[in-house]
């Protein structure tokens, strides 16, 4: 049994989702589920870290780590869980990168459940999630962040440091090492903090501002799959 199952056993409805979430992992040789007591903060309640990773057939590795409570009923989670995401490549070069280099190549994708569903048991959740993470492709189809982030290369996001709802950002901001990121990037990150600033100043709602930014994503998408397909024959 593992621990998260130890701590849901008392509570039917979240344990028979986190049986069936461990039973899944443990058939499957493309997810991982892993969780351990967290003993960081003084609480009344147990504290779990939750790591569930992905291989997808895209060819990305993804890892979310989350950070839960074990109440009376039900498994809640604490803070927004924090995912990531990388081309899974396994070449010389992987072998050659420090730990620093390594952790450069992770991508933060804020990903977020949906409101009508967050009531659900907490192992419905990491399965359908280990399901859409698995099929990106499709899943993209549907997320135009996460299609931006399969658009870009290994060494593209050694640059970017995560796609945000409003837009991808480079985490780079002193003037001078701006100048070492490639022309491309700095223009997208550009162009969606501009964009996110323009918004924040009309009368556009949240959810609006949201649709226009998740547009403009699809959009430059498009582009950035269109310059690299030109590249290759040109």
């Amino acid at each position: 049994m593992t621990l998260i199952e130890h701590y849901s056993k008392h509570m039917p409805i979240e344990h028979k989702a986190i049986q069936w979430l461990t039973s899944f992992c443990e058939t499957e040789p493309w997810v991982q589920l892993r969780s351990s007591k967290n003993t960081t903060d003084e609480c009344e309640i147990p504290l779990l870290n939750v790591e569930l990773i992905v291989e997808s057939v895209s060819n990305r590795r993804y890892e979310l780590k989350i950070y839960a409570g074990i109440g009376e009923q039900r498994i809640v989670q604490l803070f927004q869980p924090s995912l990531r995401g990388k081309i899974n490549l396994e070449s010389q070069m992987d072998e050659q990168d420090s730990c620093f280099d390594k952790e450069r190549y992770w991508c933060y994708l804020c990903l977020e459940v949906e409101d009508e569903h967050e009531f659900l048991p907490f192992g419905d959740h990491l399965i359908t999630l280990a399901l859409a993470l698995r099929d990106d492709v499709n899943t993209a189809k549907k997320i135009p962040l996460l299609d931006m982030f399969l658009a870009h290369d290994e060494d593209e996001h050694v640059w970017i440091e995560g796609y945000y709802i409003s837009g991808p950002e480079t985490g780079i901001y002193d003037r001078e090492d701006e100048k070492l990121i490639p022309l491309g990037i700095r223009t997208l990150c550009h162009k969606f903090s501009c964009l996110e600033d323009e918004l924040a100043c009309s009368s556009f709602g949240e959810d609006e501002r949201y649709k226009i930014i998740e547009e403009q994503m699809r959009t430059a998408t498009v582009e950035i799959r269109k310059n690299k397909l030109g590249s290759l024959y040109s």
